[in-house]
């Protein structure tokens, strides 16, 4: 009976892993939510906090709802192997996502917002990048794509929480450009938005 327990806790760990990722990723997401939202001026953002948000949980929903649908779904032999990536991929995007946030400190909010006193940041993970805190982010929503293991479960999720993400990017680079003229546009050269090498 001890040994059929030990493999099933075995069997169960990346399912188990897979979900306290998943539940620390919403933790963070919600603490961010309460707790840095600039509460100022609201021109800046554009409404894409709301754009987000509306992308972001109808996908996340449908893709979920999708995955226990036989359509779209990938071999069984791939299940765990995917669980064990989109694990992988969710911790990796949570790390530089709170890596991100902490070296911006103060500066960092869920909505778009230029501080007093605010500079650009060309250290920690914005050495290489305008957004690191996004690229964590999708590298998270990848993750959870990746485990869900549905084809049809990846598109819904990824192609509205991408675009919406791209359509922020815009907007807070406007912000940017707006308030650091001088600045901004060498800032910008010298880094990619997401991805290094890529975009």
């Amino acid at each position: 009976a001890g040994t059929a327990a030990l493999a099933l806790r075995i069997a169960m760990l990346p399912t188990s892993l897979f979900l306290a990722l998943n539940v620390a990723w919403l933790a963070l997401e919600l603490w961010l939510g309460l707790r840095r939202k600039s509460g100022g001026d609201a021109r800046h953002d554009a409404g894409t906090l709301r754009l987000l948000h509306m992308a972001i949980y109808p996908a996340i929903a449908l893709a979920v709802f999708i995955a226990f649908h036989r359509n779209g779904r990938l071999p069984e032999s791939w299940h765990v192997p995917l669980l064990w990536a989109g694990s992988g991929l969710i911790a990796a995007g949570l790390a530089l996502r709170i890596w991100a946030i902490r070296t911006l400190d103060r500066f960092f909010t869920v909505d778009v917002r230029i501080h007093d006193g605010q500079e650009l940041i060309g250290h920690g993970p914005y050495r290489h990048l305008r957004h690191p805190s996004y690229t964590g982010a999708l590298l998270s929503f990848l993750g959870l794509a990746a485990g869900l293991g549905n084809l049809l479960s990846a598109g819904v999720l990824l192609v509205p929480v991408i675009a919406a993400f791209v359509v922020r990017i815009r907007v807070e680079e406007q912000a940017l450009a707006a308030a650091f003229p001088k600045t901004f546009p060498a800032y910008a050269r010298q880094r990619r938005r997401l991805v290094p090498g890529l975009w």
